[in-house]
């Protein structure tokens, strides 16, 4: 099966001008919020037809950037932190500050609400949609799950155990999202936006997921193909095949990144990428960390030899797998 998928960031030179297309341009990994959240404050999510036309607005502006990216640079330099949900953070940051090129007015980001002595909150993004006319409150996270067991809402987990995607919806429901008002302003719209990419493990294709339809994941996946092939849009082509039984060629993905059958809440415009324990033997190099949002263009193709917790990326067929190491009392790695 051959799959299209909409990642014009792998078009440009510099580094951080990659990251700033794939901030913009990258779908969020929901759709929408699973029904079996519990909804104290009810939220959306942007489609990824919306996503694909910021990236056309600012398109001309990528350009300007990749030829000289200083002003990102400079921008990017306010940044001490490391983290990189921080960097995703400033790099939106640095869109919305620029008018010419979305609907958007800025008001406000990192808003905290205080009430005397108390910090109730704070907002990420407080904005005017000047196409909706209406004020809108965004949060934004960028994150990397891993799924277990039947892929249902509380089986993805964060590379920290305490991280799930189930607390960070809970907690988008009922702490970010209850405030109605930033300052003076009455919040009319809500919106989480979270990129990133998920993770399914290497032997899930063998499991039996219950409460999913595959009929609409695929459905949704072709409607994805066609909008893209209608509006002539640049796309990363690759193809999903089975994994070679041969060892020594693994350049193949495994099988699960052909199984349709996700909870419909799962995103099937963005690549899913797989994580477990095997060492593989070739093709695949250890990312560095800001190459999680995207890797850089001119990257070494050198295979990985020394094995540690991390992303790693196969170029050949642009696979991106998570290895995680074993728990101590089941410490054993299987070769591939």
């Amino acid at each position: 099966m051959q799959i299209e998928y909409f990642e014009p960031w792998l078009n440009y030179r510099h580094s951080i001008v990659r990251q700033l297309a794939f901030c913009i341009a990258s779908p969020n990994i929901l759709r929408y919020s699973p029904d079996t959240l519990e909804n104290s404050q009810h939220f959306q999510w942007h489609d990824t037809k919306f996503w694909q036309q910021q990236y056309q607005y600012y398109q001309p502006r990528l350009a300007q950037l990749d030829r000289d990216p200083q002003p990102l640079i400079a921008f990017m330099q306010q940044l001490k932190s490391t983290r990189l949900g921080l960097r995703f953070e400033y790099l939106l940051w640095f869109w919305l500050t620029e008018q010419d090129y979305h609907p958007f007015q800025l008001l406000a980001h990192s808003l905290q609400l205080i009430d005397g002595r108390y910090t109730l909150g704070e907002l990420d993004f407080v904005l005017y949609n000047q196409e909706q006319q209406r004020i809108e409150h965004w949060e934004v996270a960028l994150k990397y799950y891993l799924a277990e067991q039947d892929a249902s809402l509380k089986h993805w987990y964060g590379l920290n155990r305490d991280d799930t995607l189930l607390k960070k919806l809970t907690h988008y429901s009922q702490q970010q999202f209850q405030f109605s008002h930033a300052g003076e302003h009455a919040i009319e719209q809500r919106f989480a936006i979270m990129k990133g990419q998920l993770f399914l493990a290497t032997d899930m294709s063998q499991t039996t997921i219950s409460d999913i339809s595959q009929r609409t994941i695929l459905q949704a996946t072709l409607q994805q193909t066609a909008d893209l092939q209608a509006k002539k849009l640049k796309t990363n082509t690759v193809n999903i095949e089975p994994l070679n039984s041969n060892p020594l060629n693994n350049s193949t993905p495994p099988p699960l990144l052909q199984h349709n059958a996700l909870p419909t809440w799962v995103n099937p415009a963005r690549r899913l990428g797989h994580w477990g324990h095997h060492l593989y033997t070739q093709h695949y190099r250890r990312l560095h960390r800001h190459e999680w949002l995207c890797i850089d263009a001119h990257s070494t193709t050198q295979d990985s030899k020394y094995w540690h917790n991390g992303l790693y990326f196969n170029q050949i067929n642009q696979d991106y797998y998570m290895f995680r190491q074993k728990p101590r009392h089941l410490m054993s790695f299987s070769i591939i």
